[in-house]
């Protein structure tokens, strides 16, 4: 068999394999199909002299079709070049040919102008409920059968990433079948959805920070516009004061104290990502410390700006509980809030690699999963969701146990995910997650809470002319801070010494959390850009 049938193409229907060869100009082209006992058997001679193209088959549930460009002829009768098999015999059909032809309608006015050219990879991926073949000239043809309307539509996926979309849907359908068949040339415009540039900042790192240790934090700009972004782009770092930076990857373009800028391209639908390395001297910062990095993206390109910046908040630490769930915010609030980020550790305190790490995280009623968004990991994953259960796994991860190398056995993950509804006074979201390292029992971590007070029962500074908001005053260490107006400020805080214990950026209308756990009882001073103290008391 294998010697006497050429270029075969194939289609499995109801238990059986059917074949069809390409003939050789003025051959036939034959129709075979093996049963489930491996019997071969022909069904049918193309006599059509005049086609040495091959017969496509086309299925569905209950039938097979095939197509041939120049229709066949069997036993002296002609069928159309569309028409059913049976197993034993031909069925010509009652339909209509229908053309539809997908084109970019860069002007929007539904019609096919002079330099809109088709578009192919749409074509091949369209779907309808009718037998249809695509070319690659933008053309799909479509033979409707007696009876039936055609729905044409993309695939999900085929528009997931680009830049058009069709602005029409619904049914087409012709009631010329039959021998007097037309040929209909329909035009289904893509319209643009997008701008050329639509940048997007993401920038994330682990929750810790530990003192006297080199760690990266990352960048990682999206253009989820529809066109390559020439010009440079330009991302400008501002790392926390008195942290030292190391190296990074690419290098840095200039470099201004503790102030990086980077000249980069944008891709569409290709992140292009920085990495930098830092360390945080036990000299400068002390145990749970607050640090913050900030990081924006500008261009020449008109674009939505609403997305081009970012923050990376970390805590110091020496040591910490290796597998653990964080929040931002955490602890008391005050107010309603809309979206939390989470932080994920975990480590391999084995005794060998673990080969995968999967973490599973069920998301507190009060968040809905279609909010849920990545910010970034220190490993490749795949993750996944199915409600409010969220899934991450991290398939040969190889993590290294803790008794050969502390650093190569953590790993985190980070991500974002928004309240549903407000969060009212007295209301709490407790959430925790379960981590398995390769088929062992799950390790629980901690529940990372955050919970709402009345904002009458703290006493907070506020000063409206200065624009500046603290509470509660006093405090045992734990403090919100917030910036009232509509320029940044930076913010020092003093002991009653006098040594600086704390450095602040606040961005406009910005509020953060602040935790002075490892400082002593006390005084201390908030000393804003312009030389204003506010004293400050830890009880």
């Amino acid at each position: 068999m294998n010697s006497h049938i050429k270029n075969p193409y194939f289609n499995r229907h109801k238990n059986r394999l059917f074949i069809s060869e390409s003939g050789d100009w003025g051959g036939a082209i034959t129709v075979y199909s093996i049963d489930s006992s491996l019997k071969l058997q022909t069904h049918f001679n193309n006599q059509r002299s005049n086609d040495s193209l091959p017969i496509f088959f086309v299925s569905n549930d209950t039938n097979l079709y095939f197509h041939a460009n120049y229709g066949v002829r069997v036993n002296g009768k002609d069928y159309n070049y569309i028409a059913e098999i049976n197993f034993d015999s031909l069925k010509d059909l009652r339909f209509d040919t229908l053309v539809v032809k997908v084109f970019r309608d860069r002007n929007k006015n539904n019609q096919y102008d002079t330099g809109e050219v088709s578009t192919y990879s749409y074509v091949n991926d369209m779907i309808t409920n009718e037998l249809y073949v695509s070319d690659q000239k933008g053309f799909i043809t479509i033979y409707q059968l007696q009876g039936e309307t055609v729905k044409v539509k993309f695939k999900e996926e085929a528009l997931k990433d680009t830049c058009y979309k069709t602005p029409y849907s619904g049914g087409i359908s012709s009631n010329k079948l039959g021998a007097n068949k037309t040929r209909d040339t329909i035009y289904m415009p893509l319209w643009k959805t997008k701008l050329d540039a639509n940048l997007k900042l993401n920038a994330y790192g682990n929750y810790w920070a530990r003192l006297d240790t080199n760690k990266n934090i990352n960048f990682e700009i999206f253009n989820n516009g529809c066109g390559n972004i020439s010009d440079s782009v330009t991302l400008k770092v501002e790392l926390e004061p008195n942290s030292i930076y190391v190296n990074s990857i690419p290098t840095y373009t200039s470099k201004n104290g503790n102030t990086l800028e980077y000249r980069l391209k944008a891709k569409p639908f290709s992140p292009t990502r920085v990495m930098v390395f830092i360390r945080c001297a036990s000299a400068n910062f002390n145990v749970n410390q607050d640090i913050m990095h900030t990081a924006s993206i500008t261009t020449n390109v008109n674009e939505d700006v609403s997305d081009n910046f970012d923050t990376i908040r970390q805590k110091c630490s020496n040591s910490y509980d290796p597998n653990a769930k964080r929040s931002t915010p955490e602890g008391i609030i005050t107010k309603d809030l809309r979206r939390v980020l989470y932080h994920i550790d975990f480590q391999n305190e084995g005794n060998d690699d673990a080969w995968k790490v999967t973490i599973v995280d069920t998301l507190n009623l009060k968040m809905p999963v279609y909010e849920f968004q990545m910010k970034g990991a220190s490993h490749p994953y795949i993750v996944t969701h199915n409600g409010k259960v969220i899934t991450w796994t991290f398939n040969n991860i190889n993590l290294k146990p803790k008794s050969k190398d502390e650093e190569g056995s953590k790993g985190y993950l980070v991500f974002e995910a928004k309240v549903n509804g407000e969060l009212r006074v007295g209301d709490s979201i407790r959430n925790r997650a379960s981590i398995y390292f390769d088929y062992n029992s799950p390790i629980e971590t901690n529940y990372a809470v955050i919970k709402r007070e009345e904002e009458e029962s703290v006493n907070p500074i506020q000063d409206q002319v200065r624009g500046l908001l603290i509470y509660p005053n006093p405090n045992t260490g734990k403090f919100r801070i917030q910036n009232l107006e509509d320029k940044d400020h930076s913010y020092k805080l003093y002991n009653s010494l006098g040594a600086q214990v704390l450095s602040i950026q606040l961005n406009s209308k910005e509020e953060i959390y602040v935790d002075l756990g490892s400082y002593a009882k006390g005084i201390y001073f908030i000393v804003n850009d312009e030389n204003q103290t506010y004293k400050l008391i830890k009880l």
